[in-house]
């Protein structure tokens, strides 16, 4: 004898198994064509996306047969954020296979959804289970020559075009896939994207990310960043290896006074946003081959003709390595080093996010080039154990224009009463009353410091 509850599960099976008959018999007898254009069908079709997603559900069009549906400009449209970050989906064709048997019983259980071409909107605005949640019953979803517009990207605007996107419930959220041909976030362009995603517990996981900037220059990032508050970011790992640098700190707004090439690791957790910088980490960086062309030096008398300044003005083939810090809104190297044949730069850097630079650097000669440096410059400064000479100065201003202070080694050179003599005594032609001379002379010495 069968159990009651077995019975009862059979009659539903039996039911649900006849309901599909009728409306395989209905489909045929009637046709698709005829099924999907009834207003009843459209109707129950927008009522069970509505149900299930909590947003609003239209189309233009609709066609099909009996386990799919072709429709033509569909759009789902959620108008609060804290509801789900996802503001809209336009899709311009969408092909939705759906499940027979929970359509018998009046449910719409969907299965492969897949689109061409349309919008696909976001506002990052927290990370709740219903702000994350695969928006509808359905095993897969795919988009193909899409645009995706993120907002509240850590306060910028992600905007990526002619993207391929994939997306699939992961639990309590959703992961996926995407390629785009561009996109822009604040003012730096990208091409060429790529990667993996997960939301899930709240946070963002960006995965093999990989994108190409300015320059040819390769951007790779993989880690974290929550949905929540500030959005702070987690043991994010971001790795750009550049071969035109000048390109690549142009489009940064950074100087385009260098040349080169470089490769850079950093691994960063904290804020990042317009109003608020805050981060923690270490990096390493390599620089090979870099070009400081068309440096503007400082001045000074009876040397601005000199072989090694005219030279000095085009540093060429500086190459080094070394790691840097990430200390709330600055980025510190504290032994800053990079060389050539001829010269040696070393020291300390400090340059904000704010684009702000201040650094204390040695410039060190080779003996066969410091002999080139006249008498009333090189014979102020000390040598180190390779017989370099050393020549301090300092870096100001900022790193889109930065400034060579040089009034400490005015100061040096001055000290000795001869050597301002000579420099004096090299300012123009002519007489000059001896007091205004070593006036303007101190004033010439480098441009009157700065430079």
């Amino acid at each position: 004898m069968l159990h009651p509850l077995r019975m009862k599960a059979g009659l539903k099976l039996i039911v649900a198994l006849g309901l599909v008959v009728i409306l395989i018999g209905l489909g045929l007898f009637i046709g698709p064509k005829v099924l999907y254009q009834l207003p009843q069908f459209q109707s129950w079709v927008i009522t069970q996306i509505e149900d299930q997603s909590g947003g609003e559900f239209t189309f233009e069009k609709i066609s099909g047969g009996i386990t799919a549906a072709k429709l033509s400009g569909a759009k789902l449209t959620f108008n609060d954020p804290e509801t789900s970050n996802l503001l809209s989906v336009e899709m311009a064709e969408l092909s939705a296979g759906f499940e027979l048997i929970p359509v018998a019983t009046f449910k719409l259980n969907l299965t492969k959804l897949k689109a061409k071409g349309g919008t696909i909107h976001l506002k990052l605005a927290g990370g709740s289970v219903e702000q994350i949640a695969f928006p509808v019953k359905a095993k897969s979803f795919s988009i193909k020559n899409a645009n995706l517009i993120v907002e509240n990207v850590h306060g910028y605007t992600f905007e990526m075009k002619e993207a391929d996107i994939k997306a699939r419930p992961d639990g309590e959220g959703m992961s996926g896939s995407f390629d785009g041909q561009s996109a822009t976030i604040g003012s730096i362009n990208l091409t060429s994207l790529s990667g993996t995603y997960n939301f899930s517990a709240g946070k963002l996981t960006l995965s093999e990310f990989q994108a190409t900037l300015p320059g040819e220059s390769a951007l790779a990032v993989n880690g974290s960043m929550s949905l929540n508050d500030n959005q702070p970011l987690e043991g994010v790992q971001v790795e750009v290896n550049s071969t035109d640098i000048a390109s690549l700190l142009g489009a940064l707004g950074y100087s385009k006074t260098f040349r080169g090439a470089a490769d850079v690791t950093v691994e960063t957790s904290g804020f990042h946003r317009p109003e608020l910088k805050n981060l923690e980490g270490t990096g390493t960086y390599s620089l090979s081959n870099v070009d400081a062309v068309g440096v503007v030096m400082p001045k000074f008398p009876a040397f601005n003709d000199a072989d090694i300044l005219q030279r000095a003005k085009n540093i060429k083939g500086l190459s080094g390595e070394g790691s840097f810090r990430l200390a709330g809104d600055r980025i510190l190297i504290d032994q800053f080093n990079v060389s050539n044949a001829n010269l040696n730069i070393a020291g300390k850097v400090d340059a904000g996010l704010d684009k702000s630079l201040a650094g204390n650097l040695n410039l060190k000669l080779n003996p066969g080039i410091a002999s080139e440096v006249p008498a009333i410059v090189r014979d102020v400064f000390e040598r180190d154990g390779q017989n370099r000479l050393i020549i301090p100065f300092r870096f100001t201003g900022t790193t889109n224009q930065p400034r060579v202070v040089t009034d400490d080694m005015v100061a040096k050179v001055l000290a000795n009463p001869a050597n301002a003599v000579k420099a004096v005594g090299n300012v123009g032609e002519g007489a000059v009353d001896a007091v205004e001379g070593v006036g303007k002379g101190i004033m010439n010495i480098f441009g009157g410091g700065k430079k």
